[in-house]
């Protein structure tokens, strides 16, 4: 980071802006691809800007361990040099959206019935990146769908306002960077929420004016279940080693 920011928190939303701008030039999320993502720990409250601090506190390690030639010489340089900063260094896996879906039968039926209510409408296509799945109308962007633990999860380009007094449950997040053109959140736990959720995108359509194929057949978009390592080899599961404050 060229800026010096005090707090976690202030790294936290500085990156979040630049990663949605990022993202959205590429043209796919770039979650998981920065420098500092290594000593990333979902568990912290704000990672991205407590892995920036970890990575920027170990910079000199860095250098110090590159001009390291021997593999057990710089293995041995970093183990003492994590000991004396209280971190320790454990394995861990980043999940994709895919591997998730994969995983889980519940999360499959959910996912097949919020894809065929976007694809029965005529020029919407759905994107998948290694976190979520994005869909679009041309180069307008409709909705993000994402897993979060056990639960599935919708953001839909909906005005919060319009919806507020009315029977659909839903989370604001109009003041995040990454969802402020898909603000409207609706997390799908059972046959309610998910009727719900499929209501509000065909409510989406219609005031987008998308046109229904009435060609379109349902797909059930279920697959068989891989294991973790079968995940790995696939590149759905990547593997991180990452710093972790020592207890």
């Amino acid at each position: 980071m060229k800026e010096f920011v005090n707090t976690e928190k202030e790294l936290q939303d500085k990156i979040d802006v630049e990663k949605w701008l990022k993202s959205e030039k590429a043209g796919r999320d770039l979650c998981g691809e920065e420098d500092f993502c290594s000593y990333c720990d979902k568990k912290e409250e704000y990672p991205c800007g407590h892995a920036c601090l970890v990575c920027e506190n170990n910079k000199n390690r860095k250098e110090a361990a590159a001009t390291v030639k021997s593999d057990d010489d710089k293995a041995e340089t970093e183990k003492k040099v994590v000991e004396v900063e209280g971190y320790e260094k454990v394995i861990r896996l980043t999940r994709s959206f895919a591997s998730r879906l994969i995983q889980d039968e519940n999360l499959q039926k959910n996912y097949s019935a919020v894809k065929n209510t976007f694809e029965k409408y005529k020029k919407v296509k759905g994107r998948v990146s290694f976190s979520a799945e994005t869909y679009r109308a041309g180069r307008e962007k409709l909705a993000v769908v994402a897993v979060r633990g056990k639960s599935l999860y919708i953001y839909l380009a909906l005005n919060p306002v319009e919806l507020e007094d009315s029977k659909y449950r839903f989370t604001d997040e109009s003041d995040r960077a990454s969802y402020v053109s898909t603000p409207v959140k609706v997390k799908i736990t059972g046959s309610r929420s998910l009727k719900h959720a499929c209501e509000l995108i065909d409510i989406l359509a219609e005031k987008k004016e998308l046109v229904l194929n009435e060609k379109y057949e349902p797909t059930e978009y279920v697959t068989e279940y891989l294991t973790d390592k079968e995940l790995i080899e696939k590149g759905l599961i990547k593997e991180r080693t990452v710093l972790v404050k020592k207890k």
